[in-house]
């Protein structure tokens, strides 16, 4: 879950002017943004302690908690064989701030998907 969403913070919709608890796009993109690791990585970005310490909901506390307030370690333990690009875009979908977060068409302008990086510049090439 987004942090604005764990931490049931209100913001002001700019669609409808009102407040509730979340921005559907910027939590979206922080969802999408789980979604890519995932498969980038093959593991959650987060982390829940291990379950035999704790129960359950003393687990899911320590997990909002470390989404809402701690530095995520996430971007540091990736495996060295994802791009530098793929890596940067993840850093811009999981800015804790929603304002501050990278837009869905930010995303397809983004480096990683159009293939615009150093790190597709030897892609086609035939030795």
């Amino acid at each position: 879950m987004a942090p604005e969403i764990v931490s049931k913070e209100k913001i002001r919709n700019s669609l409808n002017e009102g407040e509730r608890g979340y921005a559907a796009p910027p939590a979206d993109i922080w969802a999408l943004g789980v979604v890519l690791y995932l498969l980038l990585c093959g593991k959650f970005p987060f982390k829940a302690p291990k379950k035999n310490l704790l129960d359950k909901r003393e687990r899911n506390a320590l997990l909002f908690k470390a989404i809402c307030k701690e530095d995520l370690p996430l971007l540091q333990d990736m495996p060295t064989q994802i791009s530098k690009s793929a890596r940067n875009l993840l850093h811009k979908m999981f800015v804790k701030q929603p304002e501050y977060r990278i837009t869905s068409s930010q995303i397809f302008n983004d480096p990683w998907l159009t293939m615009d990086d150093d790190d597709y510049s030897e892609l086609g090439k035939v030795q």
